[in-house]
């Protein structure tokens, strides 16, 4: 895989990456809308139910969180993806392995929000869902495909290349 190649193809993952950013954040707001359009919610089959799941969807998201802190430092940096990395189908694979691992923290920060979107609607958790959600975007934001990550990703290929 030639320098130029590898160069078009990390410009490729990274647009497909923007395109699922983009759609995820996007969500976001439809998550806010959709308590407001449906009728107030129903109480759910157990009383005491919507305590213990606003406790559990708290726990999860903490935990969520703190698991995308590890996960960016282990996951999503050049370095730990290209260790190892001697031959150009070794960089391929890389690539691949930090855009799946990039699509699957982006899935967790989104889930932040659905916690958030599941509370508003069974337990009129409205402020739940604003501090979900808003939790969910930072995250998202963090997690921004730029071009400056994907740049230092085709740089230290590039000295690995050489």
């Amino acid at each position: 895989m030639a320098q130029e190649d590898i160069e078009r193809s990390v410009e490729s993952q990274r647009r497909a990456l923007l395109a699922v950013w983009a759609a995820m954040m996007a969500s976001l707001v439809l998550y806010l809308a959709i308590p407001l359009l449906l009728p107030s919610g129903r109480p759910l089959p157990r009383p005491g139910w919507e305590l213990l799941l606003r406790t559990v969807f708290w726990f999860v998201a903490v935990a969520e969180v703190l698991f995308l802190m590890w996960w960016k430092e282990r996951h999503l940096r050049p370095a730990p993806l290209l260790a190892g990395a001697v031959s150009e189908s070794d960089i391929a694979r890389a690539l691949s392995r930090g855009v799946a691992n990039r699509i699957i923290a982006l899935a967790v920060a989104e889930s932040v929000a659905i916690y958030g979107l599941v509370l508003a609607l069974i337990g009129h958790a409205q402020w739940d869902q604003y501090v979900f959600t808003l939790v969910s975007a930072v995250l998202l934001i963090q997690l921004y495909p730029s071009s400056g990550a994907f740049e230092e990703f085709i740089e230290r290929a590039r000295r690995r290349a050489i």
